[in-house]
């Protein structure tokens, strides 16, 4: 039943595109509200994480006026989350209101950045729902907003604005300490990459991940004990947190293929598409930690998953390749594909 409605919904989407602004921004005010609070009443047993964060928000989490600066309980890593729960706990205690304000605002911070970086806002938010919200907004909702905040700083990516981008990236740390990977993303974006030095890079990379995962493994857990960071995802002995399944993972193989099809088509789509180069770099990159970490599991996963975003704004561009009198074909592909999201992220749940 829920696979359906995401059906209705997707191809209300495409069809709602044709209609003016105003009445787009009416239906993504909607749609904003309307997963948050499908976010905030969800089944706490079902949902991995949520029911650790209800027990850190309804036990550990002071109001405004209880707070030490400062301060920092074991259930919350970042600081800057911990603060907003506390500024949340002030105004309410209940939980379904805090997930809900939570969700809420991670997927308000992304609609801001789609409807400034696409031309295909409501195309753009059916994608992300298949592909990444319920990880995001059901699951690591930490994530979930840091994510949409390093989304929309994307614009200083483009812009080379260096100073605002720290402060973007900063502020997304504060909740999520994983926003740091995305700041290499601003000085690759300053190198003139051409489409064979992507091609290369991903060929070299499939070469480091089948070779010689002894040496990355390696060094990335001597670097993470030597600074004390990550030793979680990074170590044998805590098990499938550090243990990836390695070029047997399939989302290397599509994030690939998302990145060469996008490089392949730079020519038109270049043209067509707002940040072309920006989404291009990112995903880039993106693809490449995903190929190059592979054998580590959440590593790879969460370092990608940030800039891997942008396929959001990518995938619907695929739509312009197209002949207009072919369109049709265009959106029944990438509908099939994202139901088939859809259909995933929800069914590895049950």
């Amino acid at each position: 039943m829920v696979i359906v409605l995401y059906i209705v919904f997707f191809i209300f989407c495409i069809v709602a595109e044709n209609s003016s602004k105003t009445q787009k921004n009416v239906f993504l005010a909607i749609t904003l509200v309307a997963v948050s609070l499908i976010a905030g009443f969800r089944d706490v047993d079902f949902w991995p994480d949520t029911g650790g964060y209800r027990i850190a928000f309804l036990r550990n989490t002071p109001s405004l006026g209880n707070y030490v600066w400062g301060s920092n309980p074991p259930d919350y890593q970042d600081k800057g989350f911990f603060f907003l729960s506390v500024l949340i706990k002030t105004l309410t205690s209940d939980w379904v209101t805090y997930a809900t304000i939570i969700a809420f605002i991670g997927l308000w911070i992304l609609i801001k950045g789609i409807n400034k970086y696409s031309m295909f806002p409501l195309f753009a938010l059916a994608l992300y729902m298949s592909r990444f919200m319920f990880g995001r907004q059901f699951i690591q909702i930490r994530a979930g907003v840091s994510i949409a905040i390093v989304f929309w700083g994307m614009q200083y990516v483009a812009k080379r604005d260096l100073k605002r981008y720290l402060i973007v990236i900063f502020i997304a740390s504060l909740l999520h300490m994983s926003a740091w990977i995305a700041l290499p993303a601003y000085f690759l974006h300053m190198v003139k990459l051409k489409p064979k030095h992507i091609y290369w890079s991903i060929g070299v990379a499939f070469v480091l991940a089948a070779f010689f995962t002894p040496v990355i493994r390696s060094f990335i857990s001597d670097s993470a004990a030597d600074i004390h960071v990550a030793q979680s995802y990074t170590t044998e002995e805590y098990g499938y947190k550090s243990t990836g399944k390695g070029l047997a993972n399939p989302m290397v193989y599509y994030q690939t293929l998302i990145l060469v099809l996008f490089t392949l088509w730079e020519k038109k789509l270049s043209k067509v598409t707002p940040y072309y180069i920006t989404l291009r770099n990112g995903y880039f990159y993106s693809t490449i930690w995903l190929i190059t970490l592979c054998s580590y599991s959440v590593l790879s996963a969460r370092g990608s998953t940030i800039l891997a975003t942008y396929e959001i704004l990518i995938v619907p561009s695929f739509v312009r390749i197209f002949h207009k009198n072919n369109r049709v074909l265009a959106y029944l592909l990438v509908g099939a594909l994202s139901v088939l999201w859809f259909y995933l992220n929800l069914s590895k749940r049950a």
